[in-house]
C-alpha cells in the first residue's frame, strides 16, 4: 500500500458549512486488498446524530464532486455496522455531518495490521429454523484498519463522540462460499461478528487450506 493512500483535510459544503472530510483512494487500495469498507462501532454522544455523506469520483481525480452520492443516516449504520465502498469507485470523500447541519471534525488513529477471522457454523435447515452440525473459526488473511474518531463540536474535543473504522482486507474466500463480509471479523478490532451459515446440502472449496465442512458428517 503506498503512503498517503489517504487523507483528512478541512473543506466547504453546500452553504458555505465547514468541516473535515476524509479522502481515500479506492484504485489504490484494491492493487493489494480485495475488499474495503467503513465499519460503525459505537456512538458514545447520544444526543447528537450523525449522518455520512459518500462523495464518489468515476475517474482519477483529486477534486471532490459537489453532490452526495450515498448518505447513511446514524440508524441506518447502527442496524447494518459494516458499509462497503463502491467497487468501481477511483476515490471516494467521507464527511459526517449532525441534525443541525453542523459538519464535524475528523481524525485517523494509528494504522494496524492484523488477520481476519470468521465464526461459522455448518448448518441443516429443519422447517422454520435449523439444526448446528459444526462451529468454528476459519483463519483469514491480512487486514489493515484504523480507527476513525469523530468530533461532533458537542463537548470537549476527543474524537470520541462516534467511532468508526476503516477496514481493508486481503483476500475474500472462494465464490462459492457466497460469503457477506459483514461477516468478517478482525483481530482487536472492537466490532461485533456475526457468524456466518454454511448450509450442508451444498459442497466448497478450499480457502487457505481449510473447508467448513471438515469432519462433518452428511
Amino acid at each position: 500500500m503506498p503512503e498517503g493512500f489517504f487523507k483528512i483535510y478541512p473543506d466547504k459544503f453546500g452553504r458555505n458549512d465547514k468541516g473535515d472530510v476524509l479522502s481515500l483512494d479506492l484504485a489504490a487500495v484494491r492493487r493489494e486488498y480485495r475488499y474495503a469498507g467503513l465499519w460503525y462501532a459505537c456512538d458514545k454522544n447520544e444526543e447528537t446524530y450523525i449522518a455520512t455523506e459518500m462523495y464518489y469520483g468515476t475517474q482519477a481525480t483529486d477534486s471532490r464532486p459537489p453532490d452526495v452520492t450515498e448518505e447513511l443516516s446514524e440508524n441506518s449504520f447502527k442496524h447494518s455496522p459494516r458499509y462497503a465502498f463502491y467497487p468501481d469507485a477511483h476515490r471516494v470523500w467521507i464527511a459526517m455531518r449532525t441534525e443541525k447541519h453542523v459538519y464535524c471534525k475528523l481524525k485517523a488513529f494509528t494504522t494496524q495490521t492484523e488477520n481476519t477471522y470468521i465464526n461459522y457454523k455448518v448448518i441443516r435447515n429443519r422447517g422454520t429454523g435449523y439444526d448446528t452440525l459444526k462451529s468454528g473459526v476459519i483463519k483469514g488473511s491480512k487486514a489493515l484498519f484504523f480507527r476513525l474518531g469523530v468530533e461532533d463540536g458537542s463537548g470537549a474535543l476527543d474524537y470520541n463522540d462516534t467511532v468508526m473504522f476503516i477496514a481493508f482486507i486481503k483476500d475474500l474466500p472462494p465464490a462459492d462460499w457466497n460469503f457477506d463480509p459483514a461477516c468478517f471479523g478482525i483481530q482487536k478490532l472492537p466490532v461485533l461478528v456475526p457468524a456466518f451459515l454454511f448450509p450442508v446440502r451444498q459442497n466448497y472449496s478450499n480457502w487457505l487450506g481449510q473447508n467448513p465442512l471438515d469432519g462433518v458428517t452428511r
